[in-house]
């Protein structure tokens, strides 16, 4: 896998396993994954801390949640 098949500098969330090149992973921001989900904000972040659900960090300290682990849907304890 080549070193670079994620933006310069994107820290992954703890829970990704890179099984599938990060480049090759749809990912949408928190509002669009909010909105995929049909979950408020706050329950997409406890998501994503729990690792519930896969995310990359941008270099901007944004985040990107992958598609494919969304649409596995996560449900809150």
């Amino acid at each position: 896998m080549a070193e670079r098949d994620y933006p310069q500098g994107a820290r992954i969330g703890v829970s990704v396993h890179l099984i599938t090149p990060v480049a090759e992973r749809r990912t949408v921001n928190t509002v669009q994954a909010c909105a995929l989900a049909g979950v408020s904000r706050r329950a997409l972040y406890y998501w994503m801390e729990s690792g519930k659900v896969e995310y990359a960090c941008l270099p901007s300290g944004r985040r990107r949640i992958f598609v494919d682990s969304l649409l596995k849907r996560p449900r809150e304890d």
